[in-house]
């Protein structure tokens, strides 16, 4: 566990060395197919299926199984020729120069991680910020909780000994992150989705988990201070 965290900690910094050398956003695993079509019907929301994965994209990072949102990731070389913020395409690149098949430890099954999304999707808002119709991308403010996700994530790691559940649950976690999509043959794809929000962004305020939500280590009922 010590390895990982050390491992995630250095993948963080790499990523905002680059968002400081390059510039800052302006203010403006399975099934694949869940909401990533795009549904253009009178009244639907054009968004839905990039506002999916924003949300999958924090909780598969907070359960560091990033390797896992692969199938959802837009492939570098597709957005090569797309007119897209530089930073999110550079960020994009890095992302898939990571060795994910040794970076897990202990990853959740498909289906408790598929299943996670119900509790963990409520707690996370999702702010449309900045949108190119001419090149198919948005980029999102998404603002959560970590601390409760994380625990969340930990309960479902029912075979954890009490020592690898408590360094998960230990350490400080992003609470706002920009998450950048593409449209690629019609289906939303993530660019990126590891630019911390800066000082100047409001992040989200996220929802408050419904009262009867109890998660351990945490002495009161989640939602309420």
């Amino acid at each position: 566990m010590r390895l990982i965290s050390t491992l995630f900690s250095l993948l963080i910094i790499a990523f905002v060395s680059i968002a400081v050398i390059s510039c800052t956003p302006t203010a403006e695993t399975e099934p694949v197919s869940d909401g990533q079509t795009i549904d253009t019907q009178a009244g639907e929301n054009p968004y839905q299926g990039a506002e999916t994965l924003a949300r999958r994209a924090i909780l598969y990072d907070i359960a560091h199984q990033g390797g896992d949102l692969a199938p959802f990731y837009a492939p570098t070389e597709a957005i090569d020729d797309i007119e897209v913020p530089r930073l999110a395409q550079e960020l994009n690149r890095l992302w898939w120069s990571i060795p994910w098949a040794t970076a897990g430890l202990n990853p959740l099954p498909a289906t408790v991680i598929t299943a996670l999304e119900q509790d963990v999707f409520p707690l996370i808002e999702v702010r449309l910020d900045e949108t190119d119709e001419e090149n198919g991308w948005v980029m999102f403010t998404v603002g959560y909780n970590p601390d409760i996700i994380r625990v969340l994530i930990a309960n479902a790691h029912s075979e954890w000994l009490v020592e690898e559940r408590q360094i998960y649950l230990a350490g400080f976690l992003e609470s706002c992150i920009h998450v950048y999509c593409v449209r690629l043959a019609g289906e939303w794809k993530i660019m990126t989705h590891k630019l911390p929000c800066g000082d100047g962004v409001d992040p989200p305020t996220p929802p408050e988990a419904p009262a009867d939500m109890y998660v351990d280590d945490i002495e009161e009922p989640v939602g309420e201070n």
